[in-house]
């Protein structure tokens, strides 16, 4: 017995240049646009059925209102029997408050990644920042999605396969991403742009 209607095969039929998959560490389905249509970003979902309605909604554009420039939250996740589930909540939450619905997707995508490398491969503490900033000249908003652990070692990049890898391509595909050693362990902050209008 599935959970949907759409089956993998039908949706790679109608996105026949999407990458599709289903991610084991996330549980959730994933969507990367082809490279020809760069202002649309990865897409997850729970289900095929609400994975396929994102990709036609993404296709569609979406409607943008002015970000809260200053805005900040920070969580501490390894406290948590499920931090990767707690990051996402806590994001989806504050984005709900700061009325910033339109980075929900890609903030909550770089999230779980983020969260489940520190997890995998970091060590405690784990924290999550979320900010709204801006680009550096102080005129294009910015949503800064930062995530500290205490190991030193960076992020390592392997090929993607059956037993993942895509991490670092995924959190790419949406943000530009810096690594910056501390005195206990690592920060790895990804600043995504602002969507684009429709």
């Amino acid at each position: 017995m599935t959970d949907h209607t759409v089956s993998l095969a039908q949706l790679t039929g109608r996105f026949p240049h999407w990458l599709i998959w289903h991610g084991r560490s996330t549980g959730l389905w994933s969507a990367l646009p082809p490279r020809d249509l760069p202002a649309l970003r990865l897409i997850q979902s729970a289900s095929l059925d609400d994975l396929a309605t994102r990709i036609a909604h993404a296709l569609s554009g979406r409607t943008l209102q002015a970000p809260p420039v200053g805005a900040s939250a920070t969580w501490r996740l390894d406290e948590d029997s499920w931090p990767v589930r707690a990051g996402r909540r806590a994001v989806a939450d504050a984005l709900d408050a700061w009325r910033l619905g339109r980075w929900r997707d890609d903030a909550l995508t770089v999230t779980s990644e983020l969260v489940t490398n520190a997890v995998s491969h970091g060590s405690p503490p784990i924290t999550l920042t979320l900010a709204v900033t801006t680009n550096g000249h102080g005129a294009v908003p910015e949503l800064l999605v930062e995530v500290t652990d205490g190991s030193p070692d960076p992020p390592v990049r392997r090929p993607p396969g059956d037993d993942g890898g895509f991490g670092l391509t995924v959190i790419n595909a949406y943000a530009d991403v810096t690594v910056t050693p501390h005195r206990g362990g690592k920060a790895v902050r990804a600043r995504l742009p602002e969507p684009p209008a429709a």
